[in-house]
């Protein structure tokens, strides 16, 4: 049931002197087939429209990001390698995150950023605790109080996340678990690609206060994180004066 291909979404109708951010996406655990990458079409192709040029287990959403680099495909002429690279997944493939995440990889891959979508557990062995302990990186989680598979798992990595480290928690109400897979009918929320681009451009492009990106994610108006939509519950930490 695994498919080995690497899917790339990039934006088009841009000039040719324009460079933007790699994002690994790691799929959720029955998400990798060719008929179930149609479900994550939409979002995918709404990120890539913000900027971000992308495409488990966490072993795989690093090697994406090694075999991106390597590559002498045209696509991936338009990667800005400089400003370092971003991770996000849904399901288990955010539990790949997660791992990801950990300070040691991000400094190895040039991780500057994650985003959680509905992420599974990621407890450490033999009691160690939660692996969220371990990220350094700014740290999105967004979930939903309809999910009924992964909404605390994804609770529990941002709050072992140290209060040092730029973090928001986005809990949705009613929405379920398949948030990020918007088709065929957009019955889940339209929006989660636009804030996951949002905390890309804040801390892989710099996008700081002042910018669409920053009043998105810090802002306090009728379309930023926490007051799109009925929240169940939203937290936005320290923004470390970034």
């Amino acid at each position: 049931m695994t498919d080995q291909h690497v899917h790339v979404f990039y934006p088009t109708n841009t000039s040719s002197d324009l460079r933007f951010p790699l994002i690994s996406y790691a799929h959720g655990a029955a998400g990798g087939g060719e008929l179930d990458i149609i479900g994550y079409h939409y979002i995918f192709s709404q990120m890539a429209s913000f900027g971000p040029a992308w495409n488990s287990w966490f072993g795989e959403q690093l090697k994406t990001i090694v075999w991106a680099r390597n590559s002498t495909d045209a696509i991936f002429k338009l990667v800005s390698w400089d400003v370092g690279v971003g991770i996000a997944g849904h399901s288990m493939g955010g539990q790949a995150t997660t791992t990801s995440a950990h300070f040691a990889c991000a400094a190895k891959y040039s991780i500057k950023a994650a985003v959680l979508h509905h992420a599974a557990g990621c407890d450490l062995k033999e009691g160690g605790g939660n692996a969220g302990a371990n990220i350094t990186i700014p740290l999105a989680a967004y979930t939903s109080s309809g999910d009924h598979c992964c909404e605390q798992t994804t609770k529990d990595v941002y709050r072992a996340v140290p209060s040092t480290t730029p973090k928001v928690y986005r809990d949705l109400k009613g929405s379920s678990h398949l948030e990020p897979v918007l088709w065929p009918v957009v019955t889940e929320n339209p929006l989660l690609g636009t804030y996951t681009a949002a905390w890309f451009d804040i801390f892989i492009k710099q996008q700081r206060n002042g910018t669409s990106a920053w009043a998105l994610i810090y802002g306090g108006g009728p379309d930023s994180l926490c007051k799109f939509q009925e929240m169940e519950e939203c937290e936005i930490g320290q923004s470390q004066g970034v």
